[in-house]
């Protein structure tokens, strides 16, 4: 009689039937039950993981070297975007009358088109180096290419400093990212990583200092200013260079 019932009513009396052997199936796996923390216990907590970070002084000095050098990179949108629209003229290039505003776009468009084009074989290139010389190295150079763009008005040199300013910073952020990953300790690596992310809103703060004091200073005095900004940075990673690269050794071992 089963086999006379219509196809509709077979299915659902299939499915009834697996539901019903779904029932008695016991479920393996047991979540433990923690005791919930109480607000104060909770905020202890926080309070020591943060005071670990900040007595990691290797963590703290690159978390510094990052802020600086990230300030620069932010400049293009801010002080150096203004910069260009107060005093560049417009210049005959390549057919084109390009003045400042323009200019300040074509820089972030070049910055951009190389990113793309470069990062494919930035890979390969720093491999071969060891990470504390090429992060020294490419960050000196990127830090060179934006004082200069904070200071020049001629378009051919502007280009140039760019593409020295996006060629380093390719060559520079995997080396960065690999010491991220490697200075946090295993059971802080949170409160490290939001210590990190306060880079951002730091090195924003920075460049909006900057605009603030353009005001009131030349552009030679900015761009030196800006220029000793991102050497520190270089300094920094100078100093702490050795020890970045005994820290990776050890977490890889």
């Amino acid at each position: 009689m089963f086999f006379r019932l219509h196809r509709t009513i077979k299915i659902r009396l299939i499915e009834s039937f697996l539901s019903s052997a779904v029932s008695f199936i016991d479920e393996s796996y047991i979540v433990e039950k923690k005791e919930k923390e109480s607000m104060v216990k909770h905020v202890a907590h926080m309070v020591r993981s943060y005071r670990q970070v900040f007595h990691d002084k290797l963590f703290i000095l690159y978390s510094v070297a990052l802020v600086l050098f990230m300030s620069l990179e932010y400049q293009l949108n801010n002080y150096v975007g203004i910069r260009l629209e107060n005093e560049m003229q417009k210049q005959p290039f390549l057919n084109w009358e390009i003045d400042g505003i323009l200019m300040a776009g074509l820089l972030r468009t070049e910055n951009t088109v190389l990113v793309v084009l470069i990062a494919l074989f930035v890979t390969s290139i720093v491999t071969r180096f060891k990470d504390r010389h090429v992060i020294v190295i490419s960050s000196f150079f990127f830090v060179a290419g934006y004082a200069f763009i904070a200071y020049s008005n001629s378009i051919p040199l502007l280009f140039i400093a760019m593409l020295i300013a996006s060629v380093a910073e390719l060559l520079r952020v995997p080396v960065e990212q690999n010491y991220i990953g490697s200075l946090p300790s295993e059971h802080a690596r949170c409160s490290y990583l939001a210590i990190n992310g306060m880079s951002f809103n730091l090195s924003q703060m920075i460049c909006s200092f900057t605009v603030m004091i353009s005001a009131y200073l030349s552009s030679t005095v900015k761009a030196i200013l800006i220029a000793i900004t991102g050497f520190i940075g270089v300094a920094i990673l100078l100093k702490i260079g050795t020890a970045l690269d005994k820290r990776v050794k050890e977490v890889e071992e």
